[in-house]
C-alpha cells in the first residue's frame, strides 16, 4: 500500500518528536529525552506491561503543557485514530481537573489506528494491544501511567468500569466501539492510587497481559510509580550523545537513531539475533543484523557498552577521547577513539558501514 512503511510503524517510534524536541529550553531537552527513551525501551523494545509514570502540566489560565517549564503546549495528533484519541485526551484531563480528589480512567482498545482507507502512513498498522490509562491531579500536573491490556485483560476492565459502561460498548461494531471507549473517560469513586492498588478485584490471577497477571500488573504500577522500574540501557548516555550533536537542531534522523539504539543495546545485552517490538504504538520484528547497518551515523565506528559514569565518560565523547569499544566487522574490543578507525582491522567508519551491508572485506 505504501512505498515506505512510516517509522511509527516500524520502529513503534515517530522521529516527528524531533519538532517537539527542538523546541524545548536547552535545560530541559536531556531529561525530556532520555524519559522518552526509558518509556521506549521498557513499553516497546521490552514489552513490559506497564509505563513509567509520564505528566501533563498545569498553566495558571488552565492551559495543559508538555514540559515542566511550561513553554510547549500539549499537542495530541490529530491524526491518530482520526481525532478520538485527541478528542479523548483533552477530555480526560478536563475529567481530571474538575475532579482533583478522583483518579480517571481511559481506555483505548486494540484495533484500527486509523479509521480511513487507506490509513494516514503512519497509522497503517493497527494497535494489537489496548491502553488502560489511570490519571490524576497531583499539585501542578496530571500523573499518567499505561498499562497494556489483552483480550482477557478486558474482563477485568468490565470490573474497573462497570458493568452498564461496558455492556453499552458491547453492542456496537468494532470502531464505533473503539470510538465509545475513546471518547468516554470516567472519573471513579478510588481517591487516590493507592486505594485502587490496594482494592481486592475479583480475580487477580487474570493474565492481563503476555504473562502477566493482573496481581503482577497492579505490583508492577506500584514498582513504577516508586523508582524501581528502571530501564537496563544507558539512555541518558544515549540522549546526551544526541544533544550534543544535534545542538539547538536535532534532525528527525538522528532522534530514530537514538530510539534504535535502545533496541540494539537490549538485544546485545539479552543476547537476541531478532526481537517483536511491542507497546500501543506497533512496531514490526527486528534483527539485529539489520540493525548493525543503520546505526554508525549515530555512533560513529563502534557500539558503545553501558556506561555507569555519564559525566565523564561523556566528556570524553565530547572530547574524542579513547573510550571501551567493540567492532563489528573484526570482533576487536579495547579502548578506541569512537570517530577514527578500528585499531584491529583499521577499517575506517565508512569501510566499516560498507563491510555491514556488503559482507565485502576491504
Amino acid at each position: 500500500m505504501f512505498k515506505e512503511l512510516h517509522p511509527l510503524v516500524t520502529w513503534g517510534a515517530n522521529p516527528q518528536e524531533a519538532n517537539f524536541l527542538n523546541r524545548l529550553p536547552p535545560e530541559s531537552k536531556l531529561n525530556y529525552l532520555k524519559s522518552q527513551l526509558d518509556t521506549y525501551e521498557l513499553h516497546v523494545v521490552r514489552n513490559h506491561v506497564v509505563s513509567l509514570p509520564y505528566y501533563y502540566w498545569m498553566g495558571e489560565k488552565g492551559e495543559v503543557f508538555s514540559d515542566q517549564q511550561k513553554k510547549i503546549k500539549l499537542e495530541v495528533d490529530e491524526k491518530e485514530r482520526d481525532g478520538f484519541s485527541k478528542m479523548g485526551t483533552e477530555k480526560a484531563i478536563n475529567l481530571v481537573l474538575e475532579n482533583p480528589n478522583q483518579l480517571v480512567f481511559w481506555y483505548s482498545p486494540s484495533g484500527p489506528a486509523s479509521f480511513k482507507n487507506p490509513p494516514d502512513p503512519e497509522y497503517a498498522k493497527p494497535y494489537n494491544i489496548g491502553q488502560f490509562y489511570i490519571m490524576w491531579r497531583q499539585e501542578d500536573k496530571i500523573k499518567n501511567i499505561a498499562i497494556s491490556i489483552n483480550n482477557q485483560g478486558e474482563s477485568w476492565l468490565k470490573e474497573v468500569f462497570g458493568k452498564d459502561y461496558w455492556e453499552e460498548a458491547e453492542t456496537l461494531g468494532q470502531i464505533e466501539r473503539i470510538k465509545y471507549f475513546l471518547s468516554s473517560p470516567q472519573a471513579t469513586d478510588f481517591v487516590n492510587i493507592d486505594d485502587f492498588l490496594n482494592y481486592s478485584w475479583s480475580n487477580q490471577d487474570l493474565m492481563v497481559f503476555k504473562n502477566f497477571s493482573l496481581n503482577d500488573g497492579l505490583k508492577e504500577i506500584r514498582n513504577s510509580l516508586i523508582g524501581k522500574l528502571r530501564s537496563t540501557v544507558n539512555n541518558e548516555l544515549i540522549a546526551a550523545r544526541l544533544v550534543s550533536q544535534g545542538g539547538s537542531h536535532i534532525s528527525q534522523e538522528k532522534l530514530l537513531s537514538a530510539y534504535q539504539s535502545v533496541i540494539y543495546q537490549v538485544m546485545d545485552k539479552e543476547g537476541l539475533t531478532k526481537l517483536k517490538l511491542g507497546g500501543g504504538c506497533g512496531g514490526s520484528e527486528v534483527r539485529k543484523n539489520g540493525l548493525i547497518k543503520t546505526l554508525f551515523d549515530y555512533f560513529p565506528v563502534l557500539k558503545l557498552e553501558s556506561l555507569p559514569n555519564l559525566s565523564s565518560e561523556f566528556r570524553k565523547l565530547l572530547n574524542n577521547e579513547e573510550i571501551e569499544l567493540h567492532c563489528p566487522a573484526c570482533g576487536w574490543q579495547g579502548q578506541g577513539d569512537p570517530c577514527g578507525e578500528c585499531p584491529g582491522c583499521h577499517r575506517t567508519v565508512e569501510e566499516i558501514k560498507n563491510y555491514l551491508s556488503t559482507g565485502e572485506r576491504t
